[in-house]
């Protein structure tokens, strides 16, 4: 059963799980929060929960966030522990480039 609630600014979706032990917490890569638990534990349990983990819970969001890509010009991605700035340029063809800082070009693909 899926239930959908907000502890202050907080939105989060609750899974009641038959095989769930405990409750648990997850932020998902878009910043979203579902939180799981056994059938039986009340909402204001659950709430209660999510508050005492509330600064956890909003830094785990907004670490989430910045990794969150719109593939626009200029945003940084990490590639092999670098962060590289996209740059699109239109070509005839469909290709990713990679140019570190010598301004060697490896083709990606």
């Amino acid at each position: 059963m899926k239930t959908v609630g907000k502890v202050e600014n907080i939105a989060y979706t609750l899974l009641y799980r038959k095989g769930s032990r405990h409750i648990t917490i997850r932020v998902r890569a878009d910043g979203i929060v579902k939180v799981s638990c056994p059938y039986g534990i009340s909402k204001a349990a659950v709430e209660r929960v999510i508050l005492n983990n509330k600064q956890k819970v909003l830094d785990t969001i907004a670490q989430q966030q910045k990794y969150l890509h719109t593939f626009g010009d200029g945003e940084l991605f990490l590639y092999e522990g670098q962060e590289y700035s996209l740059s699109l340029v239109r070509g005839n063809r469909n290709r990713i480039f990679l140019e570190d800082i010598q301004r060697r070009v490896q083709t990606l693909w």
